[in-house]
């Protein structure tokens, strides 16, 4: 699905739209690009999350702009994707986030100039028992429902 929106707002005119409706929903702040995922790295990932959560009005905003247009195939296509705009995206949207943004700073942090290694292996390891007491609680949580 990010890659699906990337693509969308990427083409010529769709960028020229998706920039203008950034900045009437947000005067203040400079428009931000989507990103393109990528396989190998975490913090492409990362990126497209938070920019797509960030956006998220914004793009909701233009692909009802566009759903409502005369150009058939492009209102189809924004149709499509806003039915895909679900509750379970925007949850598993906001999840991954956090987990991505939290990963990607643990990752970044050894490739600093003045790396401490030591501060890196115990970020890593905060990452580790965060990641594990996230499952855990899942898992509790979930046995309440069986």
């Amino acid at each position: 699905m990010l890659e699906k929106l990337y693509v969308f707002t990427s083409g010529s005119l769709m960028h020229i739209r998706w920039l203008e409706v950034q900045r009437r929903l947000n005067p203040s702040e400079p428009p931000r690009q989507l990103q393109r995922l990528c396989d190998t790295r975490w913090a492409c990932r990362a990126t497209a999350c938070r920019n797509i959560r960030d956006r998220l009005p914004a793009i909701h905003e233009l692909l009802t702009e566009i759903a409502n247009d005369a150009d058939s195939d492009r209102a189809i296509e924004a149709r499509g994707i806003l039915l895909q705009l679900d509750f379970t995206f925007v949850l598993l949207l906001n999840f991954f986030s956090e987990i991505l943004n939290t990963a990607n700073a643990v990752s970044t942090q050894p490739q600093a100039k003045d790396a401490d290694l030591v501060a890196a292996l115990d970020l890593l390891q905060c990452l580790t028992d965060n990641l594990t007491k996230c499952r855990d609680d899942s898992s509790s949580e979930a046995d309440k429902f069986l």
